[in-house]
């Protein structure tokens, strides 16, 4: 752990990259704040914004004709098949459109963001999408279920953003413009110092950030080391941009230190780190205890979020 701190602390990777920044919606007022987060970080960092949704379909009843089912049943399939088309290809111009007004009322139509509607199970197409766009960031809104009903429609979004490829801005309700308190857990994973680069280059040029390690129990010798494994990571994210950083070491449960830190400051956002290993089995262990962590500052942060996976080297 120690080298690679050092590693990181000493030669930070590239910050954000220079592809576009892509924001997900579906129309709902839920995803507004997503589309004025990506104006303020477009503003900050440069990049292009395109908008994008995803219109999941259940698929198709395959249905085997034998020779009992004769030449009227197979025009019937053909027919229900085309029918569904062009429902499906009716609500995707209805989407558009929904979209549309959306960009307009949030942004403006000088924006000019292209919007692309595509058809597909979401976790794939978005993968595809993110790989082949070479994206930097994409921008999402912060939605929060009441109903146990979509509980498990929840969990599902948590892994997706797990596992994302790419930095995810999580644009909460309470977003008030670009962030000037920043809370970044540090957990000295490759992840979590990512993002911390990462949120710096999105965040005002006069903000504050504060460097959180938590941890349950610690020997003195052991909360020394890491002490100045956290002063590592502080000097690393100190230069001419101006960002003040401060690190804070805690006791006690990760997620609810940093939560009720990031209450009592009245953060803007909290950045964390992701592995992207998902676990094969609720006894495997093999995944970092982080991402426990940062599903639950998912699940649980009234602010914004940036996730940030464990940067690619070449």
């Amino acid at each position: 752990m120690e080298s690679q701190t050092r590693e990181l602390s000493g030669s930070p990777v590239s910050d954000i990259g220079e592809g576009p920044i892509l924001v997900a919606t579906d129309g709902n007022p839920h995803a507004d704040t997503a589309l004025i987060a990506a104006a303020f970080i477009a503003g900050r960092v440069g990049g292009n914004v395109e908008v994008f949704s995803i219109v999941e379909h259940a698929p198709l009843a395959c249905r085997e004709c034998d020779n009992a089912t004769g030449a009227s049943h197979v025009h019937r399939e053909r027919r229900q098949q085309g029918r569904v088309q062009e429902e499906i290809a009716e609500e995707r111009d209805a989407r558009c459109a929904m979209i549309e007004a959306q960009v307009a009322l949030t942004v403006g139509e000088a924006a000019n963001w292209p919007i692309t509607v595509y058809d597909g199970p979401l976790d794939q197409t978005t993968w595809n999408l993110v790989t082949r766009s070479h994206a930097q960031l994409m921008v999402i809104g912060q939605r929060r279920q009441r109903s146990l009903d979509l509980q498990a429609e929840e969990e599902r979004a948590t892994e997706a953003l797990m596992q994302c490829a790419v930095p995810i801005y999580i644009a909460a309700p309470t977003l008030r413009g670009i962030a000037r308190r920043v809370v970044v857990a540090i957990d000295f994973s490759a992840a979590s110092i990512h993002a911390a680069h990462i949120v710096r280059c999105l965040s005002a040029r006069d903000a504050r950030m504060y460097l959180i390690h938590v941890v349950p129990y610690a020997s003195a010798q052991e909360l020394e080391e890491r002490r100045r494994q956290l002063l590592n990571v502080e000097q690393s994210l100190g230069d001419e941009s101006g960002v003040s950083v401060e690190s804070i070491m805690l006791l006690g449960d990760a997620a609810r230190e940093t939560l009720s830190f990031a209450e009592g400051i009245q953060a803007d956002v909290i950045a964390c780190g992701a592995s992207g290993r998902r676990a094969i089995s609720p006894a495997d262990t093999s995944p970092p205890e982080g991402d426990d962590v940062t599903r639950d500052l998912i699940r649980h942060a009234s602010c914004s979020m940036l996730i940030a996976p464990a940067p690619t080297r070449s």
